[in-house]
């Protein structure tokens, strides 16, 4: 019941946030959009995907998670760090605890709105490829469907990773612009040379 409430408090600063409005439209349009985009394409050599079958099960979750990764490392990563660093700028942290919230309460408020937003997007990821997949396979048959479906437990886990890698910058920077810049540097760049 607590849980409901911590959710209900963090709606009503997410509601009405221009720019969480902006990047959660901006998910809902370019997951699909990014795939009919590249739809009948001709690509050379040395692109990381199958035109082909990148469309057809059991790829399509392959290929989705690759490209919806991209977009929750803008999109939750952004919202893992404004989250935290929006409550330092308008000084409502303080104000939650003056009001009775216990700091307890008040981060598991934002790990609950960060689940919550995980779980409606991993749901709107495996609707889009249920119906991009469906369209493309030739009757589709429910092994052919799920064969590559646990690219949808990575997808959730890396939206996992990248909110709670925001929220973390958030904590310890404080600061909107520098926490996103060093959230963009480490990403972007330190995780590619980190791999390999």
């Amino acid at each position: 019941m607590k849980a409901l409430y911590l959710l209900q408090l963090e709606w009503k600063k997410y509601k009405n946030y221009r720019l969480f409005q902006l990047l959660f439209i901006g998910y809902l349009i370019l997951l699909p959009g990014i795939l009919w985009s590249i739809v009948g394409r001709e690509f050379g050599a040395g692109v990381p995907f199958d035109p082909v079958t990148i469309y057809t099960f059991p790829d399509i979750w392959e290929y989705m998670a690759y490209f919806g990764n991209w977009l929750m490392f803008f999109f939750l990563g952004f919202v893992g760090v404004l989250t935290i660093t929006n409550e330092h700028s308008y000084k409502t942290f303080r104000q939650n605890i003056i009001s009775g919230l216990t700091r307890h309460d008040f981060f598991m408020a934002k790990i609950l709105s960060i689940l919550a937003i995980i779980l409606f997007c991993t749901l709107y990821f495996i609707l889009v490829g249920y119906v991009v997949g469906s369209y493309y396979t030739r009757d589709p048959q429910w092994d052919e469907m799920t064969e590559h479906a646990g690219a949808i437990a990575n997808f959730a886990l890396v939206c996992l990773a990248y909110s709670v890698y925001g929220l973390l910058l958030g904590v310890l920077v404080k600061r909107t612009g520098f926490a996103l810049f060093i959230y963009m540097v480490a990403g972007m760049f330190l995780e590619k040379y980190s791999v390999g």
